[in-house]
């Protein structure tokens, strides 16, 4: 999705530990903003308590969102500095909710990204493995070697606003209900540390489950989506993707999963449940590599009622948006995974919304 060139031109800066460790305290400590196209993205130092969280300064990361306007925020690291690296922590603040996507370039090699979900004017801890890193497979991306992370390559770290990108079609700008203007990103106390956490991802005796939820932020795309949360045992028992959202007439409303290609491989269902407030159609989609996207569809029953579905690949459909017409399905090859209120477009919904997904499972 992020172009080669947005990330290729990183601007150099002096970043000296291996485990860095960056609280602004003494300005913007390497970091620098590179505008892709339009103007105006800048970076600075801010001492201001109501936009700090741990230490005495943050980084300002002020842009544009709008058709024109492409910029990222990215350190560049010495190759081999990281080479002990198990996760990546920092805390992000936006004055608006969007989703983060946190890429790691390597020295001639691959990109690898992870998307952070932000609410709007609010504090997100971002707890990121290494293992949450996925490569880039779009046609313009790096190629890489051995198709795998490797932290002693790691050569540039950068922070790019995901409808900054999704901003650029005029149509999908008005279909999600993009908010176009100035914005500014807060980051605090980004560390890059040796200890590990837990994985997302899991295989198991009942499959594979793609997200257990148990990080601080939600690793999910939204898409016209007001709120993103977990909720614990309400109004259902058991862990939930919360989705708070606005059905518009002409909107789309939900979430886009990033998922590795070998967790899907050899699989022939996906399982998951799912309620709402009110009742919907949820349109499923799954995407590969090559651009490829097939669809299926889920019936949601509102009242705080919930349903089991189990979605056999065999009966997923070719989309009407897909730009390969005549795709035969490969699962090994699939690369996201998209849940989509599509009622503001058909018409059939209006008014505030709250719908719950549980974890994913692969089988």
């Amino acid at each position: 999705m992020i172009t080669s060139l947005m990330l290729g031109l990183i601007l150099s800066s002096g970043q000296d530990s291996a485990l860095f460790h960056n609280t602004f305290d003494r300005g913007v400590e390497g970091w620098s903003a590179m505008q892709i196209n339009g103007a105006g993205a800048k970076l600075t130092a801010t001492y201001d308590a109501a936009h700090l969280k741990n230490g005495p300064g943050s980084l300002d990361y002020s842009y544009k969102v709008a058709s024109g306007e492409m910029s990222l925020a990215a350190v560049q690291v010495t190759p081999g500095k990281l080479a002990k690296m198990g996760s990546l922590h920092m805390w992000l603040n936006c004055d608006h909710a969007t989703s983060i996507v946190v890429s790691l370039s390597e020295h001639n090699g691959g990109r690898y990204s992870a998307i952070c979900h932000v609410p709007k004017n609010e504090w997100q801890e971002i707890n990121l493995s290494t293992s949450d890193f996925l490569l880039a497979t779009e046609a313009d991306a790096p190629k890489d070697p051995d198709g795998k992370l490797d932290v002693d390559q790691i050569e540039s770290i950068a922070l790019i606003d995901i409808e900054g990108f999704l901003s650029q079609n005029s149509m999908l700008t008005e279909i999600v209900g993009i908010s176009t203007g100035s914005r500014h990103l807060y980051v605090s106390d980004i560390q890059a540390l040796e200890a590990t956490v837990d994985a997302q991802a899991s295989n198991g005796d009942a499959g594979y489950q793609v997200d257990n939820l148990n990080r601080p932020q939600m690793s999910w795309l939204g898409v016209g989506v007001d709120g993103m949360s977990v909720s614990k045992d309400t109004p259902f028992k058991g862990t939930w993707l919360k989705l708070d959202y606005h059905v518009g007439a002409g909107h789309v409303n939900g979430v886009v999963k990033s998922v590795h290609p070998e967790w899907m491989a050899g699989k022939k269902r996906l399982v998951f449940n799912a309620g709402a407030n009110k009742g919907t159609q949820l349109f499923v989609q799954i995407e590969q590599t090559d651009g490829a996207k097939f669809r299926s569809t889920a019936d949601v029953p509102g009242q705080a009622h919930y349903n089991q579905f189990d979605l056999a690949f065999s009966e997923f459909v070719v989309s009407e948006d897909s730009p390969v017409k005549d795709a035969k399905l490969d699962i090994s090859k699939v690369k996201q995974i998209t849940f989509m209120d599509i009622s503001g477009m058909t018409g059939s919904g209006d008014g505030d919304n709250t719908l719950y997904i549980s974890p994913l499972t692969v089988k």
